[in-house]
């Protein structure tokens, strides 16, 4: 594992992977010191809710919740103010209906929609230096942007997001209406990957600031999922580690098992990303903002430079998950 000296701050839309994310920055050891919460899998309160009670489980005191945006940052072509990724498979609270104990900590900063950017980029100076992962939509990070100018860049040590789909079809989520316009017409191809799909302004807005990120797209978390069989077999002794435990299985029993699905594991995988598990190379990629193809994304010679996530064989696959596996205390 490299050795992180920056401030980590983790941007998410809270919900089962994010959750399991935030578990695996704070069992990791590593420099997480604000988390920000952002509309996408769940409504703002759920996710805010969510992150704080997460951080109380772990008894991560030191660590703040910081309210961010609940919407995108420009109207969605598609889908109406408010839209999540749904609740058959994320339940009404974003973690699959797993019900967590109220925070002990009072670890919620709530500047309101029109203040938490400049907030939010007074911590970020006041640090220097950070680090900064996304796993939900880029849209907080996108208005940091826009609020900083160049002068982000003086801050900004690594970036890592979860997102987009380049070399397959995307995860669309619940309720991604870009790829049928016609009746019979399910135009695969046009498949957008949610947290891109939720705000491609945003996305775009920060590949303009050439800041070089880690992407960790769709292409490479297929091929990190855990089936039924593996996770009834999982067993932890730490309130983290139990967490986790219960949280696959109600995903598994609400939507995996009838819908034939596995658990995903995208945003953990981005956190091991960040602790310099897997490969990386240049690529350079575009986003599509026309209606009918709302948030693709894909490969362009003349796009935006990224340092793109893989990894090489089914062995480190294997090895990956298991690594991820025991810095969460789950055998």
């Amino acid at each position: 594992m490299k050795t992180k000296k920056y401030p980590l701050l983790l941007d998410c839309d809270t919900g089962e992977d994010d959750a399991i994310a935030i578990v695996l920055a704070i069992m990791s050891g590593l420099p997480l010191k604000y988390i920000i919460t952002c509309h996408g899998n769940t409504t703002l309160g759920n996710a805010t809710r969510n992150s704080s009670r997460i951080v109380s489980l772990l008894d991560a005191s030191k660590i703040k919740i910081i309210k961010g945006a609940n919407g995108p940052t420009k109207p969605h072509l598609w889908e109406p103010p408010g839209f999540t990724a749904g609740t058959d498979f994320l339940g009404y609270n974003g973690l699959c209906n797993v019900k967590l104990p109220p925070s002990k900590y009072k670890n919620v900063i709530d500047s309101g929609q029109e203040k938490y950017i400049k907030e939010l980029a007074k911590l970020i100076k006041k640090e220097e230096r950070v680090d900064y992962i996304i796993t939900g939509p880029c849209t907080n990070f996108a208005k940091l942007c826009n609020y900083m100018g160049k002068d982000i860049k003086k801050h900004i040590n690594s970036l890592y997001i979860m997102g987009g789909a380049i070399y397959v079809k995307g995860a669309r989520g619940a309720g991604v209406k870009n790829t049928s316009h016609k009746k019979g017409n399910k135009a695969p191809d046009t498949w957008a990957e949610f947290n891109f799909y939720c705000d491609p302004y945003a996305i775009k807005k920060v590949l303009q600031f050439d800041l070089h990120p880690v992407v960790v797209t769709w292409d490479q978390c297929i091929n990190f999922e855990l089936p039924f069989t593996y996770i009834n077999k999982m067993k932890a002794s730490k309130p983290g580690g139990k967490f986790i435990v219960r949280l696959m299985h109600a995903f598994m029993k609400i939507y995996g098992l009838k819908n034939k699905t596995k658990f995903e594991l995208c945003d953990p995988l981005t956190v091991m990303s960040y602790m310099g598990y897997g490969h990386l190379k240049n690529d350079k990629i575009n986003i599509t903002t026309a209606k009918k193809y709302f948030g693709k994304s894909y490969h362009d010679e003349k796009g935006y430079s990224i340092k793109y996530f893989y990894v090489k064989s089914k062995v480190e696959i294997n090895s990956i998950i298991a690594e991820m596996m025991r810095k969460l205390g789950i055998k």
